[in-house]
């Protein structure tokens, strides 16, 4: 396939190259620069690109084209979601500004809930100026630049905001050359390689009508007592990149990309034919029930089309629909009159499962500790196949101090749930005791 590639004459977009040479052999870019949005019409106009698609870096230059041209091949652009604004967030934060002061372009109200969501902190409504009120404004698509620079510089002269995030191009620009301090949200790789790999199956899809386009829209409900990882970041990263693990290995036995859109939403893209064959026409989803041995509900939607728009519109009904039953389940959308499901794991699973995650839930509240701790401890005995442990070890395994693990043993033992059965000398300071955990529900407290 043949890419144009539209983006603005900075090397922090040269990641969209990166990944085209690097992840998708099969397609070769061209790329033509600008210096504003604006200048995008002129340049598809003056130059004949001899493509199959064309991609633009943001929303803005795409929206501009679009009122203009009416696209002869395939088009789209590169999205900006959670991890962009967390990336940007992140970097604000670290120059000690409060993620409350910070204004933002582009975003939705429901995106940077999420995004805020996971540091555990609020959001102020009126330092958004979501792309919804952008596009709406009356202004038409060349007042872009100037509504956002005046969104944000109001925001920082009458003292809501101390530090702009926008996905302006020009806009920042403009704010930075005041003084305003402007953080521009540069696409991440992931988001490079969604954009690309959508045009490529509208490619694929389009030239092969038999490789029709599947997408699987994936919630994941954490239980509440993962809320609690937004005070502790390291555990979160480490059981999400735990759980991460089973939905990159099933894209990979599917033969398929995944994307984040938020912390706990993902797109899968693959096509009909490879789909139902590794699972065996969706009556082997093994996903399901990994996910469930996790403690984890997950809610699947899966949505057919003959283009990518298509495919996601019914993979969000099928989610929507997925998401009103208990259990994990998959909800499939072929067209608005033909779907399938619910498709659930067994209902003896669902309830093994249940029960362990009550008893859990009993243990911490008996043993006055954390929730997650509780579930991370019962994952450690399943996964080593041991119950003996010195307290160094557990503390380790946990990722916590052996002076926290001390704590959490100490209350364990006084509701019958360990057994201190010995003590291990260690080259510096006191033994570290060695504890047995009896979380197999024979202890007291039951």
């Amino acid at each position: 396939m043949e890419l144009g590639i539209i983006k603005p004459r900075d090397d922090r977009f040269d990641l969209i190259e990166k990944v085209v040479s690097k992840e998708f052999p099969e397609i070769h870019a061209t790329t033509l620069f600008y210096n504003d949005y604006k200048d995008v019409v002129t340049i598809l106009k003056s130059e004949k690109l001899a493509v199959d698609a064309v991609l633009f870096a943001g929303v803005f230059s795409y929206k501009h084209a679009k009122f203009y041209i009416q696209p002869k091949v395939l088009w789209d652009y590169v999205p900006r979601y959670s991890g962009s604004v967390l990336r940007a967030m992140l970097k604000a934060t670290q120059n000690g500004v409060d993620p409350k002061r910070i204004s933002f372009d582009y975003y939705d109200d429901e995106m940077l809930n999420e995004a805020y969501a996971a540091q555990d902190k609020g959001i102020r409504k009126d330092l958004i100026l979501s792309c919804k009120d952008i596009f709406d404004t009356n202004c038409g698509t060349e007042s872009y630049n100037e509504v956002i620079y005046t969104f944000h510089k109001n925001c920082y002269i009458n003292k809501k905001a101390d530090i702009c995030i926008t996905s302006c191009y020009t806009a920042a620009k403009w704010l930075q050359h005041e003084g305003i301090p402007a953080i521009f949200i540069y696409p991440t790789r992931e988001e490079c390689h969604m954009a690309i790999h959508n045009l490529y199956m509208m490619y694929v899809a389009g030239k092969y009508q038999k490789s029709q386009v599947v997408i699987l829209s994936l919630e994941i409900g954490y239980p509440n007592e993962y809320s609690v990882f937004a005070q502790n970041e390291i555990r979160y990263s480490q059981d999400k990149l735990k759980m991460s693990s089973y939905l990159y290995a099933f894209a990979e036995k599917i033969n398929a990309t995944i994307v984040e859109v938020t912390y706990c939403n993902y797109l899968i893209f693959t096509t009909k034919s490879i789909l139902e064959s590794a699972t065996e026409n969706f009556n082997d989803f093994s996903l399901l029930e990994e996910l469930q041995e996790q403690h984890l509900k997950v809610s699947i939607g899966v949505g057919y089309g003959e283009t990518i728009e298509c495919a996601k519109l019914n993979a969000t009904k099928g989610l929507i629909q997925a998401k009103k039953f208990e259990h994990n389940t998959v909800y499939i959308y072929y067209t608005p009159e033909q779907t399938r499901g619910p498709i659930s794991i067994d209902a003896a699973v669902c309830d093994t499962a249940s029960a362990i995650r009550q008893k859990l839930e009993d243990i911490a509240e008996k043993a006055s500790i954390n929730t997650s701790h509780v579930f991370e401890i019962y994952n450690i005995l399943n996964r080593t196949h041991k119950h003996t442990f010195t307290i160094k070890e557990l503390a380790g395994l946990l990722n916590i101090t052996e002076r926290s693990m001390n704590r959490i043993a100490n209350n364990l033992e006084s509701a019958g749930y360990a057994v201190v059965v010995g003590k291990k000398t260690q080259r510096r300071g006191r033994p570290s005791r060695i504890i047995e955990l009896t979380m197999n529900f024979k202890g007291g407290g039951e």
